[in-house]
């Protein structure tokens, strides 16, 4: 039968220490390659409406969506510093006034099955007022979308 050792309070500080670098190092380094890949991503986009920008993998820039067309969006949302802020699935139609601007403008340039990363300056989402603790005024907004279906 073997004794369980009593870890010091010296050696419960290490190694409560050592994983909080390691949680920080593993943060850090997810927080770069987000900034990295969107970076590229905006380096390399196309400027829609009201300065909204979209990033899409695929060369397919067909018929815009009229406005009034339902549609069936998923979607991440995130701050500029890789801070999501919300996820999910959407219906709605483009041009709808509770939907901000710039997330119908994203949406009405998809083609169905389309992916995208969609840029928002403040201007085409909240603005001056921001929304809630975690959208602050005049905050650019990055969503990744993807238009499951057009209804």
């Amino acid at each position: 039968m073997s004794k369980t050792r009593k870890i010091s309070p010296n050696e419960e500080a290490e190694q409560t220490m050592v994983a909080m670098q390691t949680a920080l190092k593993a943060k850090m380094k997810a927080l770069k390659n987000f900034a990295q890949d969107k970076l590229e991503a905006f380096e390399e986009s196309e400027e829609l409406e009201m300065g909204v920008r979209i990033y899409k993998e695929s060369n397919n820039y067909g018929t815009k969506l009229p406005n009034g067309q339902t549609v069936k969006v998923s979607y991440q949302g995130y701050l500029p510093n890789g801070r999501k802020i919300d996820s999910g699935n959407i219906v709605f139609s483009i041009g709808q006034k509770d939907m901000i601007a710039g997330f119908s403008i994203g949406a009405q340039a998809l083609q169905q099955g389309e992916e995208a990363t969609i840029f928002i300056p403040s201007s085409a989402a909240y603005g001056k007022s921001g929304s809630g603790k975690d959208i602050k005024p005049y905050t650019t907004l990055i969503f990744d979308m993807t238009l499951k279906d057009i209804l």
